[in-house]
């Protein structure tokens, strides 16, 4: 009977838990930014929210997101390996917005 009780409880709790989270997972853009709610200073949150906004045409908040992902890639807490990785996918991406922004 306890442990019936106990498993009953657990399984209660992710329910609840799982439809709290439901809604971060309504689109790539609330994922992104969730990511970038649950971790700041983390860059890489911002580079694939840019990339998600300029799918949606939004060119500006790309720039401004990967602005954001730049300068965080230039912090001590970044290791070299991500910074590299970050850095080159925000080189990317900027060349991408030129190309659009040209036009």
């Amino acid at each position: 009977m306890y442990r019936a009780a106990v498993i009953a409880l657990v399984l209660s709790g992710y329910a609840v838990l799982t439809h709290r989270y439901v809604p971060v997972w309504q689109s790539e853009a609330t994922l992104w930014a969730h990511a970038i709610a649950a971790a700041p200073w983390r860059p890489r949150g911002y580079v694939n929210y840019g990339v998600v906004a300029m799918g949606l045409g939004e060119l500006d908040l790309a720039t401004r997101a990967f602005d954001v992902a730049e300068t965080l890639a230039q912090q001590p807490h970044i290791p070299a390996w991500d910074r590299e990785r970050v850095l080159q996918a925000i080189a990317e991406n900027r060349q991408w917005l030129q190309g659009r922004t040209a036009r």
